[in-house]
């Protein structure tokens, strides 16, 4: 894996970006991105998916039933995920997780189903790509109670510093977003600041949270390098040695070449 920047996060089957699929790829090399996490999120999507990390290198894969649309998965999409991870095709389970924001209804199946896929994580030793909004305690006491037996990252983390490092000690690392570059964003900025190198990722969760100074644009993996750039000043450090340790991070975490 060369050195560059790189996209733990992007919905690549998001219609905004895979209409114009090889433009988005083309523009990310240009810009030094070296490795794109694809998310997945029904079975359609995983599919599409392995066609296009057939296509383009550069790709890897987190499947997995979102949240909010954890009551839509079936029996069947379980057993066809559990295909598609046997196949050596999925390199994570996400995006997975609790969302109490959009979703009051299907508290408890949102749980089962959380439940279901860290335990298919840990069968398979995956690595797990955690959503959470309005449910840091849930989640926290359900990656608890599985003992250090189940890794991960906390996706495009709006936290405090304190659930930072509580998940860190449960042997999650702390993905960072568009958001970190945001003038309001000092809550976020403090974690990045305080939180261990080695616990570190980056993201757009493109098509959304475009990072400044881009707002208002559709979000897509070339602009990761403006939240990677942000991250280095944080810091106070090179890019290179950056970019260095957030690849090792990546492979780390999800056992990749």
């Amino acid at each position: 894996m060369s050195i560059g920047w790189l996209d733990s996060h992007v919905h690549l089957m998001d219609d905004s970006l895979l209409l114009q699929i090889d433009d988005v790829i083309e523009r990310a090399k240009a810009n030094n991105i070296v490795r794109i996490m694809v998310i997945a999120m029904t079975i359609s999507e995983i599919e599409l998916a392995i066609r296009l990390k057939k296509k383009y290198k550069m790709i890897d894969i987190a499947a997995g039933f979102h949240p909010v649309d954890a009551h839509l998965a079936t029996e069947n999409d379980f057993q066809k995920m559990e295909e598609f991870i046997k196949s050596g095709e999925i390199a994570a389970i996400g995006e997975i997780g609790l969302d109490y924001y959009w979703d009051k209804t299907h508290e408890k199946i949102q749980i089962d189903v959380f439940r279901r896929q860290i335990e298919l994580a840990i069968k398979y030793d995956l690595a797990v790509n955690i959503h959470m909004r309005e449910a840091t305690q849930d989640v926290f006491d359900i990656i608890a109670s599985y003992d250090m037996q189940v890794r991960g990252v906390m996706h495009c983390y709006s936290g405090s510093l304190e659930m930072a490092k509580a998940f860190i000690n449960k042997g999650f690392l702390i993905s960072f977003g568009g958001i970190l570059t945001f003038k309001n964003a000092n809550k976020i900025v403090e974690v990045a600041q305080s939180i261990p190198l080695d616990k570190i990722l980056i993201e757009t969760d493109g098509p959304y949270l475009t990072p400044h100074p881009f707002r208002g644009k559709t979000n897509e993996p070339m602009y990761v390098k403006y939240v990677g750039e942000k991250l280095a000043e944080i810091k106070e450090m090179d890019i290179f040695t950056l970019q260095s340790q957030i690849l090792s991070n990546y492979k780390s975490l999800f056992k990749l070449l």
